[in-house]
C-alpha cells in the first residue's frame, strides 16, 4: 500500500478550521473527483484524504458439509481404513452392509433427540421470560393435573 503525499494547504485555512470549532473539513465539492469503489477514504480531524489502499473485505467461508452423523468424508475414510485393518476384508464387508441398513434408523434417533433438545430449549426460554408468579402457577397446575 503506497501513501501519497498530502496536498499542501495554507496555514491560514488550517487555523481557520481549528478556530471555527469544526470537526474537520474537506476539499470543496467542485474540487473532488469521484473515487473508484476500491479506494477507501480515511478521515482525520483536519483533512479527508483518499487512501490508495484497496478497501478490504472479509471473505466468508461456507460451513463444511458433513457426510454421515456429523462426520466429514475424511473422518469416515479414516474410520473405514482402521476398520479394514482391525477386522480384515472378510468380516468388514458384512459388517458394513449391516451398518448401512441400520444407518437410517440411527439417523432418525439422532434427529428425534435433536428435536427434543430444541423443544426443551423453547420451554426453557418461555420459563425465563415469564413472570415468576406465572411460572409457579403453571407448575402447581401441572402437578394438580398429574394427581
Amino acid at each position: 500500500c503506497h501513501l501519497r503525499p498530502m496536498p499542501s494547504f495554507s496555514t491560514g485555512v488550517i487555523i481557520a478550521a481549528l478556530l471555527t470549532g469544526s470537526d474537520g473539513f474537506s476539499l470543496a465539492p467542485q474540487m473532488r473527483s469521484p473515487l473508484p469503489k476500491s479506494v477507501s477514504i480515511h478521515h482525520s480531524p483536519l483533512i479527508t484524504v483518499p487512501s490508495l489502499c484497496p478497501a478490504t473485505t472479509i471473505a466468508r467461508h461456507s460451513a463444511p458439509s458433513m457426510g454421515l452423523f456429523g462426520l466429514g468424508y475424511a473422518e469416515l475414510a479414516v474410520i473405514g481404513v482402521v476398520g479394514l485393518v482391525l477386522l480384515g476384508p472378510d468380516r468388514l464387508a458384512p459388517l458394513a452392509k449391516d451398518i448401512g441398513k441400520s444407518a437410517s434408523g440411527l439417523k432418525e434417533v439422532a434427529d428425534s433427540f435433536t428435536e427434543g433438545l430444541a423443544e426443551g430449549n423453547v420451554e426453557a426460554e418461555k420459563l425465563k421470560t415469564a413472570a415468576p408468579d406465572e411460572v409457579i402457577t403453571a407448575k402447581v397446575e401441572e402437578v394438580k393435573k398429574e394427581l
